[in-house]
């Protein structure tokens, strides 16, 4: 359960509704129709099916099984990291989550049951908590610090931009003077120009975005007095304190930020582009005159800028800066990949190791897992709830045009109905001991749920693509960019903050908490779960099962070529169906043979297909990538053709 909803986490909430929903609806039925079909048949029992595959076979599947969790478990832990990183208060939900597995293997099954159930509901509350913590920190807000006011005259103009929104001129209609002698002193300017900000949200951002409206209604204009800095090389330093100003802005965090450039900029709607400081200076002389003495030109001083700051992340633990510059990006990427890799690892070597001992860590592994598919489930009946209930409903039609550029078909965002089709459970009910479940109609359900939900509140549609490592976005400012996770969560956030009536950094963290709690069930479920199918299958390979994951989950996590593994997530649960396949193949009797090798054949398809996709999106093709799909296709030929061929002389 938790693996097959952790896998709709990495390919989208639903199958994608970018292309409108027909097709998608259309997939689900399909997958509803093959599920049902299955579970009208007799399977074998467990024991009769793995008797019936050659050794070798057998072997085959379990070294599949353990290179694609490696994939699923690198993009799993990437998954979480951006997610922290972009929205620190997720932090707060992982770590309950972490507490609640290590509390119910200690405690009896009756009160396990309770804390479970109280932590799943407690989720939102651990994310509220963590906005709450990050509000506290005294740097959160993105601020600008002008130049000393020496005196701006009528019709001098002070251009602006907040969290990446903007330019805006704001014209100064009378006299400022340091003293106040006529016109405006540096209080009444203050004043001025911050009811100037709230105007701007009111005509520009009443209908969102809503973090751009809470930027400008929320900015802060304060006048102080500094003592006087030697600014100019040819001017003795002044006598006395000098008034300036500080400007705040509304939101807070890493996109929190002022920023001050030429008045009479050309509006654009890209927003600014990126530039170095001197394409932004005024570019005549008149111009420099309205600059409002601000420090934008060669005749005035300049200005200081801060960014905002999360209060918990381990950039600031490691004393890391990050930038809106490539050396700021790769600071980022190395984050990601530092806390991507350890919780991957922390998750196989703790969890990885339960199939073969220890039923405390085995009951945790299976509390965090159904911990996160429990926390994805009710979000999804919540969504549901209020695309019925409050609406909107669906947005996306039954057909829809592709953006420019993109391909056709996108494979990653039809894999859901793979998984559903195929049945995760047939590999996962190897490591506990159990037959597999005859039918999930329940996932059908789910996805079909998903779907509508995600096609009423965004129509955004897979999340995991080609341009992983970063993208531009609008609002975000010259040179700024967004991590993978981070637009889907934004446009979700502000949705749900419209419909509650939350401001835009809660909201965003409930959203995150949610899919943080999905991927960490995913994180415990492969640990766990297939791992266990791995010593069913192949237990010659049982000891080495924690550690090949972890080391194609390292490689992958610093692979450019691969774009940190997600260009293979299509050819990895393409080898998880191809195995779950074979093994249904193994245990069907009369028919469902039929059925099985279709779907066998299919699953292999879909292994090529993921590799031609690979080839086609990426951006620095290698010997890596080649090694990767090379092996990947084998396995998936290999699997498909040994196992119909196998069958066929094993037959009666």
């Amino acid at each position: 359960m938790a693996i097959a909803l952790g896998g709709l986490c990495l390919v989208g909430p639903a199958l994608t509704v970018e292309r409108g929903l027909a097709g998608a609806l259309a997939a689900i039925a399909a997958a509803a129709v093959l599920g049902r079909y299955r579970g009208m048949r007799a399977l074998a029992p467990e024991g009769a099916a793995l008797e019936r595959l050659p050794e070798g076979l057998r072997r085959t599947g379990a070294a599949a099984i353990l290179l694609a969790s490696g994939v699923l478990a690198i993009l799993a832990g990437r998954g979480i990291a951006d997610l922290v990183i972009a929205f620190p208060a997720a932090f707060w939900t992982l770590g309950l989550g972490i507490v609640a597995a290590l509390v119910i293997p200690f405690v009896g099954r009756r009160t396990g049951g309770l804390l479970l159930a109280a932590a799943v509901l407690l989720g939102p509350l651990a994310s509220a908590v963590g906005d709450r913590f990050e509000a506290g920190a005294e740097d959160g807000r993105g601020q600008a610090y002008s130049g000393p006011i020496l005196g701006i005259h009528p019709f001098q103009a002070l251009a602006i931009v907040i969290d990446g929104y903007g330019p805006f001129d704001v014209p100064i209609n009378d006299f400022v003077e340091p003293d106040g002698s006529r016109g405006y002193g540096p209080q009444e300017y203050a004043e001025a120009l911050e009811r100037a900000l709230h105007r701007i949200a009111e005509l520009h951002f009443a209908d969102g975005p809503a973090r751009a409206r809470e930027a400008f209604a929320g900015a802060e204009v304060r006048a102080f007095e500094s003592p006087a800095l030697l600014e100019r090389l040819d001017r003795p330093v002044a006598d006395g304190p000098q008034p300036r100003v500080q400007i705040l802005s509304g939101s807070r965090g890493q996109r929190s930020r002022v920023e001050l450039v030429c008045p009479g900029t050309r509006s654009d709607p890209r927003g600014l582009q990126a530039d170095d400081v001197m394409a932004r200076m005024c570019p005549d002389r008149h111009a420099a005159e309205g600059s409002a003495g601000l420090g934008l030109t060669g005749r005035w001083t300049g200005y200081l800028e801060l960014r905002g700051n999360e209060r918990l992340s381990l950039a600031r633990l490691l004393g890391w800066t990050r930038s809106d510059d490539a050396a700021g990006r790769a600071v980022i990427r190395r984050e990601e990949q530092l806390i991507g890799v350890g919780l991957v690892a922390l998750a196989l070597l703790i969890f990885g190791g339960a199939g073969s001992g220890g039923r405390r860590r085995q009951a945790g592994a299976r509390a965090l897992a159904t911990w996160g598919a429990a926390s994805l489930g009710l979000a999804g009946i919540v969504a549901f709830f209020f695309v019925v209930a409050a609406g909107p409903w669906p947005v996306v039609g039954a057909l829809e045009t592709p953006p420019a550029g993109a391909p056709g078909w996108v494979l990653a965002g039809w894999l859901p109905a793979i998984l559903v089709a195929a049945g995760i459970d047939e590999v996962v009910g190897l490591g506990e001991g159990r037959r597999a479940l005859a039918g999930r109609g329940w996932l059908v359900v789910a996805l079909l749920v998903g779907t509508l939900s995600a096609a009423a509140w965004t129509t955004v549609g897979p999340w995991i693509r080609p341009e992983l490592w970063f993208h531009e976005g609008p609002g975000l400012g010259a040179g700024a960019f967004r991590l993978p996770l981070e637009a889907w969560v934004i446009e979700v956030g502000a949705r749900l903050g419209g419909a509650l009536d939350l401001g835009p950094e809660l909201a965003e963290a409930i959203v995150a908490g949610v899919l943080v709690a999905g991927l960490g069930g995913l994180l415990a479920g492969l640990a766990s779960g297939l791992l266990g199918g791995v010593r069913a299958l192949a237990p010659a390979l049982g000891r080495w099962a924690p550690w090949v994951p972890l080391g194609v989950a390292a490689s992958l996590a610093i692979s450019r070529q691969t774009h940190g593994g997600a260009l293979l997530l299509g050819p990895a649960l393409g080898l998880l169906a191809t195995v779950a396949g074979l093994l249904a193949l193994a245990r069907s009797e009369g028919r469902g043979r039929l059925l099985w090798g279709i779907v066998l054949l299919l699953s292999a398809a879909i292994v090529l297909w993921g590799v031609v996709d690979a080839w086609r999106w990426t951006l620095r093709a290698g010997p890596f990538l080649t090694l990767c799909s090379a092996l990947a296709a084998l396995l998936g030929g290999v699997l498909a053709g040994w196992g119909l061929l196998a069958r066929r002389r094993s037959g009666p």
